[in-house]
């Protein structure tokens, strides 16, 4: 939905971690650092950061009411 602010909540598995998170709503007092962002007009995402030599990784993002999504990063080998 274009205008959602919904609370989304990323998780990483298998050995990466999640570097900032963002929503480019510049009004946002929310810090960079964490797993928690507010969408802004139906948008926000995570900086993931992936350690040398790692294959796969994956990212998923949730919120109350929200079907869940997930990706998974294959890092080069």
């Amino acid at each position: 939905m274009p205008s959602a602010n919904d609370l989304i909540d990323f998780q990483v598995d298998g050995g990466g971690a999640i570097a900032a998170v963002d929503s480019a709503d510049n009004s946002s007092h929310e810090p960079f650092q964490s797993h928690q962002r507010r969408a802004f007009q139906g948008e926000c995402f995570a900086i993931v950061k992936v350690p040398p030599g790692k294959r796969q990784i994956q990212l998923r993002a949730s919120a109350d009411n929200v079907k869940p999504a997930s990706l998974t990063i294959t890092g080069e080998p």
